[in-house]
């Protein structure tokens, strides 16, 4: 049997499943049969695996028909392991099965029973509400044998200037740690010698670096009930060392923006909505320098091209449309508002007074051009989705393509944009894919963030991941990777958007080093820059809604500093502030165990206040700046946001 005919046999089997998995989910021993039946499903997507391995090793003929069949094969597999009406889908995330001992698929190894602070309160929970009705064969002690982590303190941090907004893991890979003499960088890295500072944001749509790393944006949503686009821009080599100050501005979009880039050569950004496409100067490239105030260029009209932006050779611009259109707007050749009559390019969209369409809640603030038609158009023969992209790390006018999984289409690939068309194909996935990411460390490689938990690392030059790395133990959806080499050493940052932190991965040592403290927000994106070595991340607080009002706050319980006298009174062999038989001294003395402050922390947030070493909330959307330095100052750390548990409003 060939290749491709042993992947359509498996294909069909993993069809039959699904149909079997869904005619039988009313039949009275369906939970009896469902772990069988899921460990079925993922052995026959191991074999497509298999097979495209034994294709690829032996270099057949038909290897692109091959992987073409199995990223079909495998795409439809993915669509019906999530085929019910959620509740009834036969997975909420597919575990890893694109792994091998070649291969590896790497966990955070957690001490038996440990468990973060949100899962403990959900189960605690849900045992009482058990325990309520009365059903029998339930320990009502189950929980008490379960354990958070031990408290930052306990914890041992490999140098004196390791950042306290850094938790060390158990074991450190000691066999990987970099040499102080040929690898700085590196080493300051791994030990999380980092000075940690953020700026004000409003809600994250991802984040964009320009190829030099010298820019940074950030889209966002703001305004009334976030109606409104805004856009946030860094230098990071004219940033204070101790904070992150940008330069943040309104939009003249009538929409969200939910697309950027960023360029070094013309000084521009672009954003887009869905309907045009606009540029500001950001950078002087006359004087090298920041431009003191952002600049408008262009208006662009995108009317049929809705998807991400790349930037090309030549000054061009390109943007995704429907029905396998992409479009090209030659920048040299494009009016300005500075150069166009009154400002205003390619006409006004208010004509006969008409209204612009919107949904914000400040149309004047909106500019009126129409905008610059696309200069040419590119068709390609075999369309498909491309929900995002990024520059191929080493073939210019390529860009490896993926979906995000809303279209129920789940592929990754390279695409040459210049002959439209694609050139090979990248397997692995179980769900779309939030972020793509590069390294100027090395041509080969590049790294996915995905909604099944997952971030995965490739070389373009196989077609299945030479590592999966699970983002966190909850393993819920990977919102942001990159990957980047100080010294030439391979290192990922990992974040899971239920972690509400950043894991740092040693690639050689194939182990996590540490968690990064985001003040219990989520992280939409990040951004390595290799010039500064230095890592921005683009984060969201779930804790406060549209109108600005915070929810599911709690007073902190931060533990009370050990004073001279404590521990004269420990080493006198008193009780201590922890133990104490007499129950009318009991919440007296616990009250003593916690600081008297005002400050709060989310009840549900995911880490407890004792995890890290600097306790602090961000009470807002935020974009935190982890600068690694030989010899950072250890007190510029992230100050708390200020959250109050008194705050009332309506979401509406």
């Amino acid at each position: 049997m060939s290749f491709q005919d042993r992947i359509t046999d498996f294909s069909s089997k993993l069809s039959n499943l699904s149909q079997e998995y869904l005619n039988s989910l009313d039949d009275d021993d369906f939970d009896e049969k469902l772990d069988g039946r899921k460990s079925r499903y993922i052995e026959l997507m191991r074999g497509i695996v298999d097979v495209v391995d034994e294709a690829q090793k032996e270099n057949t003929d038909d290897l692109q028909e091959v992987l073409k069949k199995a990223e079909s094969a495998l795409g439809k597999a993915v669509m019906l392991a999530y085929a019910g009406d959620g509740d009834s889908d036969m997975f909420q995330s597919l575990p890893s099965y694109a792994h091998s001992d070649e291969r590896p698929s790497l966990k955070i190894k957690h001490e038996e029973g440990q468990f973060s602070q949100k899962t403990l309160k959900l189960g605690a929970m849900f045992m009482e509400m058990m325990k309520g009705m009365g059903l029998p064969g339930l320990d009502p002690n189950a929980f008490a044998r379960l354990k958070p982590p031990a408290p930052w303190k306990d914890v041992v941090r490999p140098h004196p200037l390791s950042t306290r907004c850094a938790r060390f893991m158990d074991e450190i890979p000691e066999a990987t740690i970099p040499s102080p003499e040929k690898e700085p960088s590196a080493l300051s890295i791994f030990q999380a010698r980092a000075e940690v500072t953020y700026g004000d944001i409003q809600l994250p749509i991802g984040i964009h670096a320009s190829a030099s790393g010298r820019g940074i944006i950030v889209p966002g949503m703001g305004g009334w009930k976030q109606r409104s686009p805004f856009i946030s821009v860094f230098c990071p080599n004219t940033e204070p060392s101790d904070s992150v100050d940008g330069k943040m501005e309104l939009l003249g979009l009538a929409h969200i923006a939910y697309h950027g880039a960023i360029d070094d050569e013309t000084g521009l950004f672009f954003v887009a909505d869905e309907d045009r496409i606009k540029s500001y100067s950001w950078w002087d490239t006359t004087k090298d320098a920041p431009q003191k105030q952002l600049i408008p260029e262009h208006t662009m009209n995108s009317s049929g091209f809705h998807g991400p932006l790349a930037l090309l050779s030549n000054r061009r611009l390109a943007r995704v449309g429907r029905k396998g259109k992409i479009g090209i707007w030659n920048l040299d050749d494009l009016p300005t508002h500075s150069t166009a009559k009154k400002g205003i390019i390619g006409g006004s969209m208010c004509k006969r007074g008409e209204e612009i369409s919107t949904s914000r809640d400040d149309p004047e603030d909106i500019e009126v051009s129409a905008g610059s038609k696309p200069t040419s158009t590119i068709t390609v023969a075999d369309p498909f989705a491309i929900d995002i992209w990024h520059a191929h790390p080493n073939t210019s006018g390529s860009m490896i393509t993926a979906t995000d999984g809303r279209s129920l289409q789940y592929h990754c690939r390279a695409f040459d944009i210049e002959q439209a068309q694609c050139t090979t194909r990248y397997l692995g996935h179980g769900g779309g894919i939030n972020q793509i990411s590069t390294s100027r460390g090395d041509s080969n490689v590049f790294c996915t963030a995905g909604t099944d938990g997952f971030a995965r690392l490739y070389d373009v030059r196989v077609p299945l991941p030479t590592i999966t790395v699970e983002a966190a133990a909850c393993q819920t959806n990977c919102g942001a990777a990159v990957v980047c080499h100080p010294d030439g050493i391979p290192y990922m940052f990992v974040s899971d958007k239920e972690a509400e932190c950043i894991t740092l991965w040693d690639i050689r040592a194939k182990a996590p080093v540490y968690d990064l403290a985001t003040g219990n927000n989520v992280v939409d994106g990040l951004v390595w820059n290799d010039e500064r070595n230095e890592l921005f991340a683009a984060t969201t607080c779930n804790y406060v809604d549209r109108n600005g009002y915070h929810h599911g706050y709690e007073q902190a319980r931060i533990p009370r500093q050990e004073t001279e006298e404590d521990a004269a009174k420990d080493s006198e062999g008193n009780e201590d502030d922890w133990v104490d038989d007499d129950d009318d001294e009991d919440e007296e003395d616990d009250e003593d165990r916690w600081e008297d402050t005002d400050q709060c922390w989310p009840g549900n947030a995911y880490h407890s206040e004792t995890y890290f070493g600097h306790t602090f909330d961000s009470g807002d959307h935020r974009i935190y700046r982890y600068a690694f330095k030989a010899d950072p100052d250890p007190l510029i750390i992230p100050a708390d946001g200020g959250a109050t548990m008194d705050e009332e409003g309506s979401y509406w």
